[in-house]
């Protein structure tokens, strides 16, 4: 059983996190040590009745930042979790350190129960879709795409129906990736927008990223709840 404050290492929950600072916090998921970086804003301690709403990001190289989206971040006091070990690979430490990650800041801080937003470039961006179009954990209410579409495409295989922005640079190779979503998830509009820049295959410019973050920020919230989607356990014991 995992005792909370310092088994198997975990950073414990009684740790001071200085604002206007990221600091390294470690963690489990069935038995395995993870770690994430989170990014406290002016203010948390100040309000002790606001819970936050919070961004998770994902790079494909692991060791994820804020990178172009941390001015907004800061001016609109998110919090940020960015994921040491998830990176392009196997399922099974993406899942994981996305699971240890979200299990162990919800619990340490102030978090909004339905304002969730995961972010990613290129392999990120898909392992982000995965946990929020499975819908994993609770509260998912939108994904940034930068550089790459979903996971997979099949359809009506998404039970979760998150709020989906991506943004492909015009040089980028996976831009065909949009009609692709707009055909297998939302035509509509109403869940799938995108934006196409001056670029290459990257993480999307600032301009491009503030807007991509204000339009999930303001969409309604929807409740979808939590899927135990049979989907886990094969990732956790195959590969990508």
């Amino acid at each position: 059983m995992l005792v909370a404050g310092n088994a198997l290492g975990r950073t414990p929950l009684s740790t001071y996190l200085a604002e206007e600072r990221s600091t390294r916090i470690e963690c489990e998921y069935d038995g395995v040590i993870y770690h994430y970086d989170v990014y406290v804003p002016a203010g948390y301690y100040g309000s002790s009745d606001k819970n936050y709403p919070v961004i998770f990001i994902f790079s494909p190289g692991g060791n994820a930042t804020m990178n172009t989206m941390e001015h907004w971040i800061k001016a609109h006091h998110w919090i940020a979790v960015m994921l040491v070990e998830s990176r392009n690979g196997p399922w099974s430490p993406i899942i994981g350190n996305f699971f240890a990650a979200y299990d162990d800041v919800v619990e340490r801080l102030s978090i909004s129960k339905d304002m969730k937003i995961l972010a990613g470039f290129s392999g990120g961006a898909r392992a982000c879709s995965l946990m929020a179009l499975q819908q994993f954990r609770p509260g998912l209410h939108g994904i940034f795409l930068q550089g790459a579409g979903f996971y997979g495409y099949c359809g009506d295989c998404y039970p979760g129906k998150p709020y989906v922005y991506a943004s492909f640079g015009d040089q980028d190779s996976n831009i065909g990736e949009i009609d692709w979503i707009k055909s297998d998830y939302d035509s509509s509009g109403r869940f799938f927008t995108y934006e196409v820049f001056s670029g290459t295959h990257q993480w999307a410019p600032r301009d491009v990223a503030e807007r991509a973050l204000d339009w999930l920020s303001t969409r309604p919230v929807r409740r979808t709840g939590v899927l135990t989607a049979p989907i886990i356990q094969l990732l956790l014991n195959g590969s990508s």
